[in-house]
């Protein structure tokens, strides 16, 4: 037997000649094989720019099938003409021609990842045909029995045939020529005559390899040398072999004819074993392409490449021509197809329109489908489905084929070869599809096509190992896909984190950061040329008046105000846009100057001025802009805020719409400035400390608790009023930093009362920001949980202004903080808006009367009346009312016959440190 590559023919897809088996004196039989590898979706051979080069190629073909007729030409006619009564037929010729055909119909074919390799016994017939024949008859009866196999059997025509028939008789003639110059007239059953007949063999085998090679590359257009190191590895092997089985029945012939059928029995043994080995040998090769298929695509992790693994691993290990993955979409009537060539690198993805769907004309790629149901669709119904060569059917290879569809084994046209394509076939000569099973049911199918070789199609050995390859498909792609979903939630947390989800802009968090950026850029450059200028200007706008459009239009209006002014500088500005809170926006400007940052600025004022439409109401609202460019007086992106904080008031104050920062614009600035720069490290440090005051029962002198009081003493501006405070974190944006220290302090400093047997309630002040943000209420739960303290000792003061900026969006996170049960205050009731209508929306349990009515009550220049009805009110809605601001033992008394239940002021103490409210509550 000769192990040789299966097939040598324009092949039906790709028009490039393939591989064919060679036996040790003949060429082999042509048939479908695999085709070179292309780009994927490529509709034209890709070699030399499309069909001109195929047919081109395919003259070059017919030119070699000349040239072999005439090498043939060459070795055989002198002979003939020297003895033409030599090529009449005798009876031993006669008897090897259907020898010779049988030869050409039972080939063993041997797969392999790309090719089938043929293994036969044609050395039998022909060294039998060397030792009895003269050699012009030998030729003749090669020629016809191999050609009328061909032609008969396996149906070959055109330049197939032309190749085949020519290769055959120039080997048949160069055999006979080898075989007879070794032999010189010897014995051929002598050692010369097998030294002959090995001569032949080999050399027949090595012509029809080179002739075989040739034909592959030209038809290709790329050198292809399986063919030849087949023939030099284990061809060679197995026809000395196949040799040493025809000098056997040679000899028999000769001494015992006999006793040929044992040898028969033999043979026929030996063609039954070898043929249970190739079982064996696809079966272990199909184990290990498993292990690597298993391997490969637990090794691969995104999605993508979890696809191309599976589809090219798939075309390899089932011997197919493409590899396709259908997923189902959120479209019933769509299905997204990923596919791959044999050989392939990349898979490319179209969007299948199914039969009784319209297309819609959408432009999203979609391709059509004609005809009735896919002949695919069951797989991804949940049943495997195998389509034989020739036989179209779900899991039934038994089927008759479709009317008006060929068998299988027709080739394309010789002369106009077809073009690979990895595009899914709507009628692939044979194919496996398996579905893919998730969770969630069959969310896809996988499918390959067109065994690369037609001497064999899909069986349903292949529909079974084609399921254990899709079910472990479904869990690497199931994985990949989950990964997937958790990276692209990730992505979107780590995007919501740094942008607005209002206007979609960067927020304030990775506004800073590019700042930050920007400002190291110039810091290098600046340190390799000191006399580079730190180019870099940020912008800080503010829309005027932008509370009277939520107080008059609503907040809808002043959501789709924000929105409008930031896709405008989204489109206007030169650089990063941000929206750092609020009406507040920022850009960064980096390698601009100060004047090209001001004209920005006077271009971003204008197009914030045009009108923006809000229903019916065509709204002009401007803005104030500040400039500060990157300076030695600002080492942060927080001071460079600052200074540009500073510019944008000041073009507020003179209502010029632009200002630039400029550090001579006075004490005020300046003192603004450092405390914006000190205020991170007074927090770190615990320099901003609270302060403790009493409050009381005015009828009987119990202390019912204490209210914390903010101090900041700063070393250059001395003690600094809490409102001044909050104003700085508010522009540094550190609200949030700062009532979490202070929730902190003010619990450690109860838990410490508590401690020493005085469980009393402390009241904290928050901001209309605190309010405002539902992480407020996680942060006050943890810090009750650190400090061991019940919710209902602490108590959290909102003023009434703050409380009534917003109701609506405030109510959230007061009611979530109320049903945790901590107590809720109104502080300095009666000085702003008249909300006693909303005390009974609002979740509070305490109100507390300004100061300021106790002051003027006791000198006389306001009526108790009101304060007292008011008082009534707060009671009939079963709040506590507390006053502020009690000075006198005179105040006590007016305070505790308008009723009020606990009052504080410097008639009771004055505000004292953490330390010293111990001490107090002992002497007290």
């Amino acid at each position: 037997m000769d192990g040789v590559p299966a097939d040598v023919s324009p092949h039906p897809d790709t028009g490039a000649a393939t591989s064919a088996g060679t036996p040790s004196s003949s060429a082999a039989p042509p048939g479908a094989a695999p085709h070179p590898p292309s780009a994927a979706g490529d509709t034209a051979p890709t070699e030399t720019g499309g069909p001109r080069s195929a047919t081109s190629r395919s003259h070059l073909v017919w030119l070699l099938v000349l040239a072999l007729t005439g090498a043939a030409a060459a070795v055989i006619l002198p002979g003939m003409l020297s003895d033409p009564a030599a090529v009449g037929p005798t009876a031993a010729g006669l008897a090897l021609v259907p020898l010779f055909a049988l030869t050409e119909v039972v080939v063993i074919h041997l797969p392999t990842q790309r090719n089938a390799y043929g293994h036969t016994l044609r050395e039998v017939p022909a060294v039998v045909g060397l030792t009895f024949l003269a050699p012009q008859e030998y030729v003749l009866v090669y020629v016809v029995g191999t050609v009328s196999a061909l032609f008969l059997v396996t149906r070959m025509r055109g330049v197939k045939l032309a190749f085949n028939s020519a290769l055959f008789a120039f080997e048949a003639g160069l055999g006979a020529a080898v075989y007879h110059l070794v032999l010189a007239g010897g014995d051929p059953i002598s050692p010369t005559g097998w030294l002959a007949a090995l001569a032949a063999v080999v050399a027949t085998d090595l012509i029809s390899a080179a002739a075989i090679t040739t034909a592959i590359s030209v038809t290709e257009g790329v050198f292809d040398g399986d063919v030849l190191r087949e023939a030099l590895r284990s061809g060679l092997a197995a026809a000395c072999i196949n040799t040493c089985v025809a000098l056997l029945v040679a000899t028999l012939l000769i001494v015992r004819p006999t006793s040929l059928p044992l040898l028969a029995v033999v043979v026929v043994l030996l063609v039954l074993g070898y043929r249970v080995y190739i079982t064996l040998a696809r079966g272990h090769a199909r184990t290990q392409l498993l292990y690597r298929f298993v391997d490969r695509t637990a090794t691969a992790q995104a999605l993508d490449d979890v696809i191309r693994v599976v589809l090219t691993e798939a075309a390899d290990l089932m011997h197919a021509e493409s590899a396709h993955l259908l997923e189902t979409t959120d479209d019933p009537g769509r299905v997204r197809c990923h596919s791959i060539a044999a050989g392939g690198t990349e898979p490319i993805t179209t969007l299948l329109t199914l039969p009784g769907h319209d297309d819609g004309g959408g432009g999203d790629g979609g391709v059509g489908i004609g005809g009735g149901t896919p002949w695919w669709h069951p797989a991804l119904e949940g049943r495997p489905l195998l389509l034989a060569a020739g036989r179209q059917g779900g899991g039934d290879a038994d089927q008759e084929p479709d009317e008006g569809r060929d068998d299988g084994r027709h080739d394309a046209p010789d002369d106009v070869p077809a073009p690979t394509s990895a595009v899914l076939p709507a009628h692939p000569r044979d194919a496996v599809a398996a579905p893919l099973r998730a969770a969630r049911g069959v969310r896809a199918a996988l499918v390959v096509c067109d065994r690369s070789f037609d001497q064999e199609t899909f069986g349903r050995d292949d529909v079974q190992v084609f399921a254990t390859l899709a079910s472990h498909a479904a869990v690497a792609i199931e994985r990949a896909d989950t990964v997937h979903r958790l990276e692209q939630m990730v992505e979107q947390r780590a995007h919501d984190a740094l942008h607005d989800p209002l206007s979609g802009l960067p927020n304030r968090r990775a506004f800073n950061e590019a700042v930050a950026r920007a400002m190291a850029d110039v810091g290098r450059v600046r340190a390799q040329d000191s006399g580079a200028p730190a180019r870099g200007v940020v912008l800080l706008l503010d829309l005027d008046d932008f509370k009277d459009v939520n107080d008059t239009l609503g907040h809808s209006a002043g959501d789709r105000l924000i929105t409008e002014s930031g896709e405008r500088l989204r489109h206007e500005a030169a650089g990063m846009v941000a929206r750092l809170g609020g009406d507040e926006f920022a850009v960064l400007l980096p390698g601009m100057t100060l004047a090209e940052g001001l004209r920005h600025a006077q271009h971003l004022h204008a197009a914030l001025s045009a009108p923006v439409p809000l229903d019916d109401v065509d709204l002009i609202v401007s803005s104030s802009i500040g400039v500060a460019e990157f300076s030695s007086a600002a080492s942060t992106a927080e001071e460079l805020l600052a200074q540009a904080d500073v510019a944008m008031y000041t073009a507020k104050a003179a209502r010029s719409g632009v200002a630039v920062y400029r550090p001579e614009e006075g004490d005020s600035t300046a003192r603004r400035l450092a405390l914006a720069a000190d205020l991170p490290q007074a927090l770190a440090v615990g320099d901003i400390r609270l302060w403790y005051q009493p409050q009381a029962d005015p009828r009987t002198g119990t202390i019912a608790g204490f209210e914390a009081l903010m101090r900041w003493h700063h070393p250059v501006f001395g003690m600094v009023p809490p409102p001044e405070i909050v104003a700085v974190a508010h522009r540094t944006g550190r609200v949030r930093s700062l009532t979490d220290d202070l929730i902190r302090q003010a619990l450690s400093a109860r838990h410490a009362w508590a401690e020493a047997g005085h469980p009393l309630a402390v009241s904290v002040n928050v901001t209309p920001a605190d309010i405002a943000d539902p992480m407020l209420v996680s942060r006050v739960r943890l810090e009750l949980a650190r400090s061991a303290t019940p919710a209902e000792a602490l108590v959290l003061e909102v003023t009434e202004s703050d409380a009534m900026k917003d109701p609506e969006r405030s109510l959230e996170v007061l009611t979530a903080l109320s049903a945790l049960g901590v107590t809720l205050s109104v502080d300095d009731f009666g000085t702003g808006y008249s909300s006693l209508a909303y005390l009974d929306r609002l979740p509070v349990k305490e109100v507390k009367v300004d100061q300021s009515f106790i002051i003027r009550m006791q000198e006389g220049t306001t009526d108790p009346t009101v304060l007292r009805a008011t008082i009534g009110l707060a009671h009939d809605l079963g709040l506590r009312v507390v006053a502020e601001g009690v000075e006198s033992e005179s105040a006590r008394v007016l305070v505790r016959d308008l009723g009020v239940d606990l009052y504080q002021g410097f008639g009771l103490a004055r505000p004292m440190t953490a330390p010293d409210v111990l001490g107090w509550l002992e002497r007290y």
